[in-house]
C-alpha cells in the first residue's frame, strides 16, 4: 500500500470538487473545502495496488431541481499527484471517515493526522485489551493553527459518549472517560471547523485508575449524572474531577424521607473560574448560580432546604479557564433538617 498527496489547483471561475473512487467507481471520499479559488487537497491518500479514480467536477447550485449549464469553459485547472512518504506506525491514511476504516492507535500511544479538507472526519480505534474496569481514558489532541478542533468519543456501536470542542488554534483534552465493562474498544473522532492540509495534529491516549471519589465521564446531562456519593444514604462527602474547556459535571443527590439542609463548596484550580448551581431533576434552577467571577475562587452554597422526597442535581461548570492536570474538589453536606420544637403550652388550671 502506498500513500499519495493529491492537489487540485484553484480556479477563479469554478468551484471545483475532487472525488476519489476505487477501481469499480465506488466513491471513497469527496473533497470540497470552499468556493472558487480554493485549492482542494488530500495530503495522505492510501491506495492499494490497482486502479484509483480521481474525478474532478464543478459544484453548481441547482435551480428548481436542475443544474444550470456552464455557458463557457472554465479556466484550466491543474491536478497534481505525488508520492508521499510511507506512513509510519500511528499515522493516519485516508479514507478513514467511517468506523469501518478507523486508524488504530494503541492505548498509551499516539497518532498523527491531517484535517485535509472541510468536513474531514478522522476515526481512530482505541483498544482496551488488558485494561481493568476501574481505569479511565484520557485523550489529548494538539492544536492545529486556525482550526477549532472537535473531538468526540463513541462506544463500540458508534453511540456517542462525549464531545468537546475547542477554540481556533487551541488543543482539546478529555479526561476521566469511563470504560464500560465488556467494551473492547472506543472510537475517537477528530474533526475541525476548517481544513489545514499542511500541518498535522497529534493525538495521544492514556489511561489511569480513578482516584477516590473521582467523577466519571460522561456526566454532563441529567441522564448521565453521577451519584453525589457512592455510599447509600450518606449525608456528606467529597467529589473530585477535571474542568476541561467548557466542561459541565452533574451530580445527583437522591431523595430522602425527610427534609435536608444542603450546603456545597467548589474549590477549583487556580486557572479556572467555576460556578455552582442546584437544580431539580428536570433542570429547573432552585437557587441563583453561585459564581464570584474570579479564577481560583472558592464558591459556596449554604443551607438550601431540600424537601422530603425530592432529588436534586448539583451542577459544576467551568465559566472561564480550564485545567487538564489539576482537579477541582466539591465538598458537600446534606444533614436532616431538625424538626421544629413546639412552643411551650400554657396551663390555665
Amino acid at each position: 500500500r502506498v500513500t499519495l498527496r493529491v492537489s487540485l489547483g484553484a480556479t477563479t471561475d469554478a468551484d471545483l470538487v475532487l472525488e476519489v473512487q476505487d477501481g469499480a467507481g465506488k466513491r471513497l471520499l469527496t473533497v470540497d473545502s470552499g468556493p472558487a479559488g480554493t485549492v482542494e487537497t488530500v495530503p495522505n491518500l492510501g491506495v492499494e495496488p490497482g486502479l484509483v479514480r480521481l474525478v474532478v467536477r464543478e459544484f453548481v447550485k441547482k435551480a428548481k431541481g436542475t443544474a444550470a449549464p456552464r455557458p463557457t469553459p472554465s479556466s484550466p485547472y491543474v491536478l497534481v499527484v505525488s508520492a508521499a512518504p510511507p506512513a509510519a506506525p500511528g499515522e493516519e491514511r485516508e479514507p478513514n471517515g467511517e468506523a469501518a476504516f478507523a486508524s488504530g492507535v494503541p492505548l498509551g500511544g499516539a497518532g498523527l493526522g491531517y484535517l485535509g479538507w472541510r468536513n474531514d472526519r478522522d476515526f481512530w480505534k482505541v483498544s482496551f485489551l488488558g485494561t481493568s474496569d476501574d481505569e479511565a481514558l484520557a485523550v489529548d489532541v494538539d492544536a492545529v493553527p486556525g482550526v477549532a478542533l472537535r473531538v468526540a468519543i463513541l462506544d463500540g456501536t458508534e453511540g456517542p459518549l462525549l464531545e468537546r470542542q475547542g477554540k481556533p488554534g487551541e488543543s482539546v483534552a478529555l479526561r476521566n472517560v469511563a470504560v464500560r465493562p465488556g467494551e473492547p474498544y472506543y472510537f475517537v473522532v477528530v474533526s475541525g471547523s476548517r481544513s489545514n492540509p499542511q500541518e498535522r495534529y497529534s493525538l495521544r491516549t492514556s489511561s489511569a485508575r480513578f482516584q477516590l471519589d473521582e467523577e466519571a465521564e460522561p456526566n454532563d446531562t441529567p441522564a448521565t449524572a453521577g451519584a453525589l456519593s457512592d455510599v447509600p444514604d450518606a449525608d456528606g462527602g467529597t467529589r473530585v474531577g477535571f474542568l476541561v474547556g467548557e466542561d459541565v459535571d452533574l451530580y445527583r443527590l437522591g431523595s430522602a424521607p425527610g427534609a435536608r439542609s444542603l450546603s456545597a463548596t467548589i474549590e477549583p484550580p487556580a486557572t479556572v473560574d467555576a460556578s455552582l448551581a442546584v437544580t431539580s431533576e428536570d433542570g429547573t434552577p432552585l437557587v441563583p448560580v453561585v459564581d464570584g467571577g474570579r479564577k481560583g475562587a472558592v464558591e459556596r452554597l449554604v443551607g438550601l432546604v431540600v424537601p422530603a422526597g425530592q432529588a436534586v442535581m448539583i451542577r459544576v461548570a467551568a465559566v472561564a479557564g480550564a485545567s487538564d492536570s489539576q482537579r477541582y474538589r466539591l465538598r458537600w453536606s446534606a444533614p436532616p433538617v431538625a424538626e421544629p420544637v413546639p412552643a411551650p403550652g400554657i396551663d390555665d388550671e
